[in-house]
């Protein structure tokens, strides 16, 4: 998988408050300021793009949380699946324990065995819904 920006979003994960955005799809991760917007950034193999034809789902960070749009192309299981295997890179294990959110709802995603890469055999994780802190766009 590739990953952009991980040194910038590691730089803010021991601040008590920040925001950052992201894009994400089964390729890639890109993690950026929350100064810039989704559809003006572009990766490889990575973008965004309104109405929801880009090739990336828009999300944002915050502490403990992080917070994926709509997107056509990505139901639920899609967007879990795809979680386990950004969390499994070690640059993002920290972002292991952060609520994920999906189109405003709470998913369940199952913690992960750093050892082995894969989903414990312990029940999976309910995380509450959070409410949108900052602007998005």
């Amino acid at each position: 998988m590739q990953l952009h920006g991980t040194d910038y979003l590691r730089s803010l994960l021991d601040r008590p408050a920040f925001e950052a955005k992201c894009l994400v799809n089964d390729e890639a991760a890109a993690f950026f300021p929350a100064t810039l917007q989704h559809r003006d950034t572009s990766f490889p193999a990575l973008n965004y793009r309104d109405d929801h034809t880009g090739t990336g789902i828009a999300g944002m960070v915050y502490p403990g949380r992080v917070e994926l749009r709509f997107h056509r192309a990505f139901a639920d299981a899609r967007v879990v699946a795809l979680w386990l295997r950004l969390v499994r890179e070690p640059a993002l294990h920290p972002l292991a324990t952060f609520t994920l959110t999906y189109q405003g709802r709470a998913l369940s995603v199952p913690a992960v065995d750093f050892k082995t890469g894969s989903p414990t055999t312990t029940k999976g994780r309910s995380h509450p819904a959070s409410s949108n802190q900052g602007g998005v766009g």
